[in-house]
């Protein structure tokens, strides 16, 4: 039974995809279909919140909106009155909202004094059209997953194509380094390039089949987008697997493919954009005229600076995969993260909130979904990030197309817990990037902060260093560490109280990379009984 399940949820998607990969979108088609999605944005956003939220009777949102005594006609009447933003501030502070472990289900959501408990399927958009389950990261230990459908590819196509135009893409050979399928990002990539008249040259995957683990669902799937694909006439890459410690692979393409072609484009994380630089450095190949599309990770100077000395160019976009896109870097930015808001597909505004257990305070992104085919209804939802939200005319391509609105120095609020004290993960970036490879060698991909409980149950911070540094002496960079946090913690008993219990530990090791192949400069890993 199952498989006869999983054999028609196989022919289901061959069928939808033939019908996707008959049309393209033409440059033209992209820049009208944004156009009239901000033209009409109060409307869309009214009809995607009746349809999905209001005639919904399982929706999360249904039960804050009735609890604070809001009525769709009070809804709408607010959001023809005063947008958008300002109707979602409202909302905001009467309650509708979603904290970032709400949304998660790791914790209940209390609104003057009633109690709601909410599951990840809670908030799936029960109007699509099932066609892919993707999943998360795990950066927070706990992966989500979402489905998705062609629909969606194609709304949000639109976005790669003008990306590509913007940045002078069309003409060169694409590659991405991504994981396969359950990840999101690589089948993303690949699906809204092709709806964008772009199909990538090379799929590399930092993952294998063995270390995911797909389901025999995902391996039909993703066999069945391929083949298909081919059979339809589009020739999709067979993703090919590249650890992470053997970045030279992508390294030698890039290079073979420059001098070819006199161009090429690679989308991946910022940590394997650092490798492929390093290893290209390291073989003595010419990169230089690559162009990096990056995302999955925060981007700081460090890295950045790591990727242009390869003499190649940095292309941010900033997403999370039950939203997806979120925006694509300035080509005049003030900040070297500025990304400019997609804001025909979501809303965004900011609430000040403080980091549990710290005097720290910051400006949480609260987003909310306004394309039918979101994988996820989004209202008012925290995604764990912060960051910079203004409004400006810089004059670059995405202005000139409505997009007014600017995000930078984009960061996450979770944080590193141990003996009861919390100090936020954005303490420890200088720390990982600049201090330890300033003093005992090697790059910002060497080091890494571990979060690990031990065999007593005692929360350890292991200092990660790759074996790559060679010889070092331990005491000295635990020294190192503790001097750091010193001067950058308010709470100076903090780093004392680290030191007296022993907790930060050393280990000789390559950095841990999630199953996504992402290598971020802090890592969590909980026990299974966890």
């Amino acid at each position: 039974m199952i498989l006869a399940d999983n054999l028609k949820t196989y022919f289901q998607l061959v069928f939808a995809l033939r019908n996707f990969l008959k049309e393209t979108l033409s440059l033209e088609q992209c820049k009208e279909i944004v156009k009239k999605r901000l033209e009409e944005r109060d409307e869309n956003f009214i009809k995607v919140v009746q349809r999905n939220i209001y005639e919904n009777e399982r929706s999360p949102y249904l039960k804050l909106l009735k609890h604070t005594g809001c009525e769709f006609g009070d809804f709408r009447s607010c959001v023809l009155r005063d947008g958008v933003e300002k109707t979602l501030k409202k909302l905001r502070a009467s309650g509708v909202y979603l904290t970032y472990d709400e949304f998660k289900g790791r914790k209940e959501v209390v609104r003057d004094g009633k109690s709601f408990r909410f599951e990840q399927s809670d908030f799936n958009n029960p109007t699509l059209s099932h066609h892919l389950t993707i999943q998360t990261g795990g950066t927070s230990g706990i992966r989500t997953t979402a489905s998705l459908s062609f629909d969606y590819y194609s709304q949000t196509g639109t976005h790669r194509a003008l990306m590509f135009n913007i940045y002078d893409l069309w003409e060169v050979p694409f590659a991405i380094w991504f994981p396969i399928l359950p990840g999101s990002t690589g089948i993303a990539l690949l699906l809204q390039c092709t709806k964008a008249g772009k199909v990538p040259s090379k799929w590399f995957s930092q993952v294998d089949r063995e270390y995911m683990r797909p389901s025999f669902k995902h391996k039909l799937r993703t066999n069945g987008l391929i083949y298909a694909g081919r059979l339809f006439g589009t020739r999709f890459p067979k993703p090919e697997y590249v650890d992470l410690n053997s970045a030279v692979k992508v390294a030698r393409w890039i290079a073979k493919t420059i001098k070819d072609y006199y161009g090429c484009c690679v989308a991946t994380y910022p940590s394997s954009a650092v490798r492929i630089c390093h290893a290209a450095k390291e073989e003595g190949l010419d990169i230089s005229g690559t162009k990096f599309i990056i995302a999955g990770e925060p981007i700081t100077p460090v890295r950045l600076n790591e990727i242009k000395s390869a003499g190649v160019e940095v292309i941010i976009y900033y997403g999370f995969s039950e939203g997806g896109t979120v925006g694509y870097l300035c080509t005049n930015p003030s900040e070297i993260d500025e990304i400019h808001l997609l804001r025909d597909c979501l809303a965004l505004i900011q609430h000040e909130r403080k980091i549990q257990k710290t005097d720290l305070s910051i400006n949480a992104f609260l987003f909310t979904s306004l394309l039918p085919a979101a994988a996820k209804i989004l209202l008012n939802v925290e995604i764990g990030d912060y960051g910079v939200v203004l409004s400006r005319k810089c004059n670059c391509g995405f202005d000139e197309l409505g997009y007014t609105d600017h995000i930078h120095s984009i960061r996450s609020f979770e944080k590193i817990t141990s003996e009861g004290m919390n100090i936020a993960n954005t303490q420890f970036i200088r720390l990982i990037e600049e201090v330890l490879p300033s003093k005992y060698g090697g790059n910002s991909t060497d080091y890494q902060i571990l979060e690990e409980e031990d065999e007593k149950g005692l929360t350890r911070l292991y200092i990660i260093v790759s074996p790559a540094i060679g010889a070092i002496n331990e005491k000295d960079l635990l020294s190192t560490v503790i001097t750091e946090l010193q001067a950058v913690n308010k709470y100076t008993f903090i780093p004392r109280i680290f030191s007296q219990a022993d907790t930060f530990r050393i280990k000789r090791t390559h950095p841990f990379s999630t199953e996504m192949g992402k290598i971020h400069p802090l890592s969590i890993k909980r026990n299974r009984k966890n």
